[in-house]
């Protein structure tokens, strides 16, 4: 019998999913979310900037989570993190409606700019997680999660 290999997008991950598939003898890749910055990378920061492709990995219970920086990918967030808080400030100001407006922040009658949401997203900017249970190459990891967007507009 082959060995399948599950790659997916974030939206699959959770801890039981991961262990489900595992228990079933398979192995994945798994687009991660960043909620906050990885333990890992903040420490590798306190020394040494990210620089561009740089890989950090952490090891979590049974899987393995590698982390990438990439400068194009940090422009891009950057960019769009730009775009949401002029999108904010425009709604402070009441030109537009506030729904769906990240930065913005409201406390009984008064809105304002999130900015520790802000210095998060950009403490993010440009690093994307994979999780794995694989005993490859991280590049080979990273690589292969690439590969998931060949073959998802087949799907719809």
């Amino acid at each position: 019998m082959k060995k399948v290999t599950v790659v997916a997008d974030a939206a699959m991950l959770s801890t039981s999913n991961l262990d489900e598939l595992t228990k079933a003898g398979y192995t994945c890749i798994v687009g991660s979310r960043l909620s906050k910055v990885p333990y890992e990378i903040a420490e590798f920061r306190k020394t040494t900037a990210l620089q561009d492709q740089q890989i950090v990995v952490s090891e979590q219970k049974n899987y393995r989570i590698v982390y990438q920086y990439r400068e194009k990918r940090a422009a891009l967030d950057m960019r769009n993190i730009e775009k949401q808080i002029a999108k904010a400030e425009k709604a402070i100001a009441g030109q537009i409606k506030t729904n769906r407006t990240k930065f913005l922040t409201i406390a009984a009658d008064k809105k304002y700019l999130n900015l520790e949401l802000i210095e998060k997203a950009r403490a993010l900017a440009g690093i994307k997680g994979y999780v794995t249970n694989l005993d490859i190459p991280d590049e080979e990891v990273i690589a292969c999660y690439h590969q998931l967007f060949k073959w998802k507009p087949a799907f719809g």
